[in-house]
């Protein structure tokens, strides 16, 4: 029997975002050979989202939707990442021995990249998708339970956490827990995200803030600092306090620099990096509409750089499908290495999670606000999460 559905899709892409897109009903079939059918239960809205839908960003969604009467091409379905659980299963063909079999009920997330998760339901390859309620290394393990919180968070799994993982994984190439990280202050979800992952390698966390002249007492009386030490940051110092805590810095082990592009500057602390440090600016995923400013340089004591910055499109090209089994038979271990870590890390509470603003599915003009305001951001603060259930 069809399932009725309704999505978000943009026929060209262009700014303002939320001025492309439309809301459409339709009517999906059963699910065909390989292919498994999801309700989606949250998907968030990111400035990934946003740049793909002002033409931005390098690589477009993969699903498309048949074009109406008055519409020149198929529209795209927006929306990269989410979480959605399984509803009915077609005919499937026999799985790698890394994988099991989908089941109704099953918690999954977006494999591929741009599947489109602004629908309410949809058809999709089995190869596409990544079951979060199965067990890697036991297969006759029953399905894992997940609480609202958990399933909520792996919404954003990727766009957030898996991208602040790599970040941390290429930045350097072990880190210990005598390392330090410096990064400007976290008002983007990515940079809590690093900070949680930073934290559960046990490593340590220097964060550094503007002044602000205004603030009347003492710097350790700055209430931003007590949410930054409560939230597990080790040392926290204003721009003013770099040069009187040199000598101190020069002993912290300084491995990775963070620059999410807020204020301040981090510059200051390249001097301090350790032989094959690096410089990482991942502004252009917080929002910035600027692809030179996703890059990691490593840096040298001399200040040569043996190696990046990388390229934008490579990188991401290079982070979303580096594992993908190309033969189209599924995906390799790698790739599950990956995100099974992190699921047991948000199951254990040792990930931090960032504010959420949810949003019904039912609310279209709030939709459509949240994706106004995410666009007209500087800097990528609030986090708005379609809610499909509300």
């Amino acid at each position: 029997m069809p399932q009725k559905a309704t999505l978000l899709c943009f026929e060209t892409a262009g700014s303002p975002a939320s001025m492309n897109l439309t809301f459409k009903e339709f009517e999906i079939p059963d699910p065909g050979p390989d292919e498994v059918q999801i309700a989606f239960i949250f998907a968030p809205v990111t400035p990934t989202d946003i740049l793909a839908i002002s033409g931005k960003y390098p690589l477009k969604p993969i699903r498309r939707v048949p074009r109406g009467p008055y519409e020149m091409t198929d529209p795209y379905i927006a929306g990269y990442d989410g979480v959605a659980r399984v509803t009915k299963i077609g005919e499937l063909a026999p799985r790698h021995v890394y994988d099991t079999d989908f089941r109704e009920g099953d918690i999954v997330v977006p494999f591929r990249m741009g599947i489109g998760t602004w629908c309410s339901h949809a058809n999709v390859h089995e190869n596409w998708l990544l079951n979060l309620s199965c067990n890697l290394y036991d297969l006759d393990e029953l399905r894992r339970s997940f609480s609202p919180i958990d399933i909520e968070t792996f919404s954003y799994l990727r766009s957030v956490f898996c991208t602040g993982r790599f970040l941390v994984q290429e930045s350097f190439y072990d880190l210990k827990s005598h390392h330090c990280i410096v990064m400007n202050e976290p008002v983007d979800p990515i940079s809590w995200a690093i900070i949680s992952l930073v934290k559960a390698e046990r490593a340590k966390v220097l964060v550094v803030l503007e002044d602000q002249p205004e603030m009347k007492g003492p710097s350790r009386l700055d209430p931003r600092k007590r949410i930054l030490k409560d939230q597990g940051v080790d040392c926290v110092l204003l721009e003013s306090e770099i040069e009187r805590y040199q000598e101190e810095i020069e002993n912290m082990r300084i491995v990775s620099v963070f620059d999410s592009g807020s204020s301040p500057s981090v510059s200051p602390f390249v001097p301090f990096l350790r032989l094959g440090g690096s410089v990482v600016n991942y502004a252009f995923l917080c929002g910035s509409d600027t692809p030179s400013s996703l890059t990691i340089s490593y840096y040298r004591r001399d200040g040569e750089i043996p190696s990046g910055p990388f390229n934008v499109r490579s990188f991401l090209q290079h982070f979303y499908n580096r594992h993908m089994d190309y033969t189209g038979t599924g995906y390799s271990p790698l790739e599950m290495d990956v995100d099974y870590p992190l699921r047991d890390l948000v199951q254990q509470g040792r990930l931090k999670t960032p504010t959420i603003k949810r949003i019904p599915w039912s609310a279209r003009d709030e939709v459509l606000k949240a994706v106004s305001t995410v666009e007209e951001q500087e800097t990528w603060r609030d986090m708005y999460v379609i809610d499909f259930e509300a």
